[in-house]
């Protein structure tokens, strides 16, 4: 029965992307098709399901849908990964932003977390922002993410040593407490983080933001797709914004001239300027 349903996986799984997108809970097809491939045979083995039958599950059953879906996608990070990007962010490119906000007489700053799992990259944001400490200034972090199961995590802020292993000493003991042989941050800091539910590919507007960190996220994408995300980020974030991608991420040849790269190491980037008439 196993290998019948690993057999029947690759036909199965264009007819699940349509009931999820009828159904208005994801859009799966943009992926790309061997992650989505690999992870959905993963999940049937487990099941031990044929084919048709679990069509027919997912069809009736809500909570199904749901483990699939958090099968289907990715949800491992930690905190301050990549920490000379980070290290970047608290050095260049927040004072940066604040030097803007503090010109323009705006009392906060936006930034938005895409894909944030279960809270590990907009938490270290917010550590970034308390450890800087700025006077008149607020840093409203939104955070997204498709899985419903992973935001409910993020929101109990509880993390294992192994997500922890970039925080240093001082700052896990200001910011963090001991729990259950875990570490729950202080609710200070999960305050500053607003988390939503919210799917990349749904065509609803992007927020306004001034920081965007969509870092690891697009690799998983169709290149068609990550265009298109690339130029509704660059809308979001208007003149003056920065956006963070992956180090495997770059925007590709059909959006590259609409991107000024600030820190090509860090994989960080400004909307570039409009070019004025010619003469």
């Amino acid at each position: 029965m196993i290998a019948a349903a690993a057999q029947n996986a690759p036909d199965l799984l264009p007819r699940i992307i349509l009931l999820f997108e009828s159904l208005g809970e994801a859009s799966l097809g943009a992926y790309k098709d061997a992650c989505l491939r690999r992870r959905f045979e993963t999940h049937l083995r487990r099941r031990n399901c044929r084919g048709e039958d679990y069509l027919e599950l997912l069809k009736t059953s809500e909570e199904e849908r749901g483990a699939l879906l958090e099968a289907l996608t990715i949800h491992v990070s930690e905190f301050f990964r990549d920490p000379h990007t980070f290290a970047f962010l608290s050095s260049r490119t927040l004072p940066a932003l604040m030097e803007r906000a503090l010109s323009r007489g705006q009392a906060c700053i936006r930034a938005w977390s895409l894909g944030c799992a279960c809270g590990e990259e907009p938490y270290s944001l917010a550590l970034l922002w308390k450890d800087l400490e700025p006077a008149g200034l607020e840093l409203d972090i939104l955070a997204t993410d498709i899985s419903e199961a992973a935001l409910g995590r993020a929101e109990a802020g509880i993390f294992d040593a192994g997500r922890l292993r970039e925080v240093p000493p001082a700052m896990l003991a200001a910011h963090f407490r001991p729990r259950d042989g875990a570490w729950q941050i202080h609710p200070e800091i999960r305050a500053m983080v607003h988390f939503e539910q919210r799917d990349i590919l749904d065509p609803q507007e992007y927020p306004p933001a001034d920081l965007v960190l969509c870092r690891n996220l697009l690799i998983y994408l169709s290149r068609t797709q990550q265009d298109e995300i690339l130029r509704r980020l660059i809308r979001s974030l208007g003149p003056g914004g920065y956006l963070v991608l992956g180090h495997n991420e770059s925007p590709g040849p059909a959006v590259s001239e609409l991107f000024a790269p600030v820190a090509p190491g860090h994989r960080i980037f400004q909307p570039r300027p409009p070019s004025g008439p010619s003469d």
